[in-house]
């Protein structure tokens, strides 16, 4: 990959809309200003029903909001998708993790 110059990556950048993948990245978001609003309007309606339903008069907890549900469910899949990959410094190393997976499959 080709390292572009910082004036050239400003410039480029400049023309990106506020919620493209590669700006909330870079700003460490997860979700645009547009996406975040309709979270939260879906919360405050979801609050509103539940606050008018039986569950709230028995004393169940509200529901949890989605912004909070959506974000697990991304950490979770990532957590996954961390454990799927590895990496190895050597050939040794690659082998010896073979040679582990082989035997433990022979024992089971």
């Amino acid at each position: 990959m080709k390292a572009l110059p910082l004036r050239t990556a400003a410039a480029l950048a400049v023309g990106l809309r506020d919620d493209c993948r590669a700006k909330l990245k870079l700003s460490g978001r997860r979700f645009g200003f547009d996406q975040l609003l309709q979270m939260r309007i879906f919360d405050c309606l979801n609050w509103l029903k539940w606050s008018r339903s039986r569950a709230c008069e028995l004393g169940y907890s509200a529901p949890p909001p989605l912004e909070e549900i959506i974000e697990q469910n991304i950490l979770q899949a990532e957590k996954r998708e961390e454990q799927r990959l590895m990496g190895f410094d050597s050939p040794e190393e690659l082998t010896a993790y073979i040679e582990k997976q082989r035997q433990i499959s022979d024992n089971s």
